[in-house]
């Protein structure tokens, strides 16, 4: 059975906020729904404090094997263009040769990159938790030193 973990933000007076997790084992997500729903409504009536949301996710795991030579320290960043007054950025650890331009960016053309930003426009993935935006273009890509 899948094990979910749910993070319960509870806000005080004073417009301070704190998260508490909860593993739930949970057959599928309806489950889980379900059982957090009553989590809830159980911790709601223990806390002063004022539930405001809550997130749930699940750990799947894979097994890729890590390149020679591989290090998560440098790293690419990529600046998005979208309907968000600021430029959503995203990271991946030690990009591969073929995405690098030569000149200290990413080659925004390749088919590497045009794929994986795909998954962004006009697939399903999202930049920015508090406004959830799908980005409309990458405006860079920069290796990190």
């Amino acid at each position: 059975m899948p094990i979910y973990a749910v993070t319960f933000r509870f806000e005080d007076e004073e417009g301070r906020s704190t998260g508490r997790e909860v593993l739930f084992n949970a057959a599928d997500e309806a489950a889980l729904l379900t059982a957090a729903a009553l989590m809830e409504t159980d911790l709601q009536a223990m806390s002063q404090c004022g539930i405001q949301n809550y997130t749930y996710r699940r750990s799947v795991d894979v097994s890729n094997a890590p390149g020679a030579g591989s290090n998560i320290d440098p790293g690419a960043t990529f600046r998005f263009n979208s309907a968000l007054p600021i430029s959503p950025t995203v990271k991946i650890p030690d990009p591969v040769e073929a995405i690098k331009d030569g000149q200290g960016g990413i080659d925004l053309t390749d088919a590497l990159t045009i794929a994986w930003f795909a998954n962004y426009n006009p697939g399903s993935c999202v930049v920015n938790i508090t406004n959830p935006t799908q980005p409309s273009s990458i405006d860079q890509g920069t290796l990190e030193k």
